[in-house]
Parts: structure tokens; sequence; C-alpha cells
């Protein structure tokens, strides 16, 4: 029985959630009837376009954005704006313990500030959707200063019904598949959400929401979730504990992670289910399929379902190319068919919860891309669409 402190917690959290909620609805309905919907550009790009805007930097005579193309290195760029060759290596020293240069990726892009003689006098560099890197040349000397994005943020609530697939719905609602990821990721212990979906389903999400001068510029955390699949509700609420780190509970304290993920693929189709008698698509013999097919792109990243330690990875005759991970309370895992292994796995490896392991692949028998998901519980294959697993830890009493 729990004890009169966890549910007067429970009872005054969920007032705060239900607050939140309405809150969120208005904002929704407002957003959705009197505010012009936002454009589909990259949010990683708006967010650079307005921080770095050129209009900023009129003082120059030309501001010029440049995207990093792969296999290249920052004295491609620098030396076009007549940084000689000897003073790169001085530059990137100075900016090192601010920002290392040598780690410019591919995609990102910079913004050059160039004077009149179209010789460089600073330049910017979006890191990442939350800081820039900001590099000023003043009496000969660079300096560098790592800034933050000026982002606000919104408790948002949207609603949904399955017409076709969660991520058409929630592009219908105006959001971006970011949303339905998360959605998806928080649910992805009890709803398999390429198997279990069904059109009439329905969700609510209340979640945070970040704005950059006033355009949507991504997503935080989903504070509280609704599923209801094939007519059985699924809630969860995220709790955030005095060291900061964060669970979701449903509404009872229980916890909302298991043990096993559901799926170890975030996106697919299943082609072929557990079953004792199985006409092989190749052999053209019956025998058991002790797991179950999930096709998918090669290259999609395959997921750890559980934490455990990887006991085998490499090749096993028709698996082809597999990996294997012991779990606690007896479950192992298998993934076969693989394309590779990500980096790290190996016999002996410990692996997290979720932890990309392996990339899809069609090695070994195999009539095309696919993954072969499979589970033993102490040494006896189980069938993983219909397995029920144990919650982790319930809401500590207090």
């Amino acid at each position: 029985m729990k004890s009169t402190g966890k549910v007067r917690s429970f009872h005054n959290f969920f007032i705060y959630i239900g607050i939140l909620a309405l809150l969120g609805a208005v904002n929704w309905f407002v957003q959705t009837h009197f505010v012009a919907p936002a454009g589909r550009a990259s949010s990683a790009v708006r967010m650079a376009q307005k921080v770095l805007n050129p209009n900023r930097l009129s003082s120059y005579l030309s501001i010029e954005r440049v995207a990093v193309h792969p296999g290249t290195v920052i004295g491609d760029y620098l030396g076009r704006y007549g940084v000689a060759a000897r003073e790169i290596p001085l530059l990137l020293d100075t900016v090192r313990p601010v920002y290392d240069l040598a780690r410019i990726r591919a995609g990102n892009f910079f913004e050059f500030a160039l004077n009149r003689d179209r010789l460089l006098t600073s330049f910017k560099y979006h890191i990442d959707e939350d800081s820039f890197l900001e590099v000023h040349k003043q009496d000969g000397r660079w300096s560098a200063e790592r800034k933050e994005y000026p982002y606000s943020w919104q408790d948002v609530f949207v609603e949904g019904t399955i017409r076709d697939n969660l991520f058409n719905e929630i592009e219908r609602l105006g959001e971006k598949p970011g949303l339905a990821v998360d959605l998806a990721e928080l649910f992805a212990w009890d709803i398999d959400f390429y198997a279990d979906l069904q059109d009439g389903d329905t969700f609510r999400i209340l979640f945070r929401k970040k704005y950059l001068d006033g355009q949507p510029a991504g997503y935080g955390p989903i504070l509280a979730a609704e599923f209801v699949n094939n007519g059985q509700a699924f809630k969860a609420v995220r709790f955030v504990f005095p060291d900061g780190k964060a669970e979701y509970y449903t509404p009872d304290g229980q916890a909302v992670r298991k043990e096993l993920l559901k799926s170890p693929l975030k996106m697919g189709t299943i082609t072929s289910r557990f079953s004792y008698h199985r006409k092989h698509p190749t052999l053209k013999i019956y025998r058991p399929h002790l797991g179950v097919d999930i096709a998918a792109p090669i290259g999609t990243p395959v997921h750890a379902a559980g934490e455990g330690t990887v006991t085998f990875a490499g090749y096993r005759g028709q698996a082809g190319r597999m990996v294997e991970v012991r779990h606690p309370n007896g479950y192992l895992t298998q993934y076969l068919h693989l394309y590779r292994f990500a980096p790290g796995t190996r016999p002996g490896s410990r692996v997290s919860q979720g932890q990309v392991i392996a990339y899809v692949g069609s090695s070994g028998e195999s009539t095309g891309p696919h993954l072969d998901y499979r589970i033993k519980l102490h040494n006896a294959y189980v069938n993983p669409l219909k397995q029920q697993f144990q919650l982790a830890r319930p809401l500590p009493d207090g």
C-alpha cells in the first residue's frame, strides 16, 4: 500500500500537470487559429540565420555564409579570405580552449565578415542547435567566445487521432517529426509503433517547445502524455529528481521504463512473426522461425533493447553478422543479418538501453534488408511481440 505522503504528492503533481495542460490547450488554440503557421525551413538554419544576421554586422562590407563540405578543414575556408597559412595554427591555438575548430562538421556553416579589401575581420561558426562560436580579430590578435542561442520556451498541448501513421498526424497538427519520435520513444516499452498502431488510436501531449525570435526552433522534453492504443490507455508524466535526473511514471507511480524495449528499431515493417512452423523464404522448407523479421533500409540504426553485456559480435553462418547481448533476469537478445557493427560493439562491452549497437543489413541467409530480432529467457526463445517485461523501479515514497 502506498504511503499517504506519496498519494498527496501525486495529487498535487497532477493538479500542476492539469493547469499546464489547460494553458497548453489555450496556447495551441491561439497559435492554430490566430497565428500564421511557421515555414518548414530547417530549424538549425533558421536559428543561425537570425542570430548570425548580416544586418547586425552592417559595419562590414560583406557577410558570406558558407556551408562546411565533407573532407574539408578550417584552413580551406580561412585561406580564401586572406588568412596566411602560417597564421592559421596560431588562430587555432587561440580558439582551441573555447572550441576546437579541427572538429568542424559537414553540414554546419560559417558566417565570414569581410572588410572592404575582402579580408577576414571576424567569423561565426554554428556548433549545434544550442550554441555558436564567435571569433574576432582586433589589433592583430584573435579572440573567441562561445555563445548560446537566445531561446525562449513555451508549454504546448496537442492532441490527435491516428488516420494512417503517427508521423503524418503530428505533421497535420503543425508539428515536426521530432515530436513523433519523442512520443514513440516514450511509449516504446508498451507500444510497437509499426506493429501495434491502429487507425482511431488517440494521443495527447504536453511538451516544451523552444522559439528563436518568435519562430519555432525545436523541442524540449515531453512533460506528460497519453496514448490510447486499441482501447488501452498508456500514460506518462515526467518527474525530475533533486539531482536533475528525469524519469517517466504512470499516475500511480509505476515506472514507464521496462527491462526491454518492444522493438530495437525506430522504423520498419514486420514481414515475418515468431512461429514454430514457417516456410523459409529461400530454403523453401518448413522450420521454426524463433524471432521477428523487421524490414528496414540498409544502415537503419539497431538499438540495444536493454542494458547488458555484449556476448557475441561477429559472423555466424546463416545469421550473417550478428550481435548477442545478455541482460539481467535471464534475458538474452539477438540481432541478425546486420550490415555492420557500431563503434565499440564487441564481446565484453557494456551497452545501455537504446544505445546504437549495429545497423540493418542483409548478411547471411537473407532475401533483403531486414533485422531478425530474437529474445531468449533462461535459454529458451520467447515471442518478442507477446513477452511481458518487468517494470523499472517505481517512484520512491515521499
